[in-house]
This record gives structure tokens, C-alpha cells and sequence, in this order.
């Protein structure tokens, strides 16, 4: 059995919310606005409240890890 490959965010990570701007400390997501009919990074409260979906044509949530990375764990 082949061990499953873990993505990681590959950039510098966001330093805030696209939406609300609040900084991003521990999980963000890339994720379709439906509301705003566009793309953001987003804080979890953000994510929530603009119905967001993670998978395939929604989005991605990443969660930092104490190694300082950020695999995805979501979509």
C-alpha cells in the first residue's frame, strides 16, 4: 500500500483575511465567496458566515501545524 502524499500550502502563508481581515494564526481557507462571486483566503468565522465549502470548484482549508507548515486537511 502506498502511503498517501499530504499537500501543503506552497507559498508564503496569508497574514489575514481577505474578508474581515483578521489575522490568520491557525487555519485559513482558500475558498469560492458565493456571496461576493469571487476567490478569497479566509478565516474560519469568514468561512462560516459567507458559506463556503471546501472540494472539488469550492475550496481548500489548511491548518498550521507546529512544524510551520500547512498541510491541507480539507477539499
Amino acid at each position: 500500500m502506498q502511503p498517501v502524499k499530504v499537500q501543503r500550502w506552497q507559498s508564503t502563508p496569508p497574514s489575514q483575511c481577505d474578508v474581515c481581515k483578521a489575522p490568520i494564526t491557525k487555519s485559513f481557507s482558500d475558498a469560492r465567496l458565493p456571496m461576493l462571486g469571487s476567490w478569497g483566503i479566509v478565516c474560519p468565522a469568514c468561512f462560516m458566515s459567507y458559506g463556503c465549502k471546501t472540494g472539488t470548484g469550492h475550496g481548500q482549508t489548511y491548518v498550521k501545524h507546529a512544524d510551520g507548515s500547512w498541510p491541507k486537511v480539507a477539499g
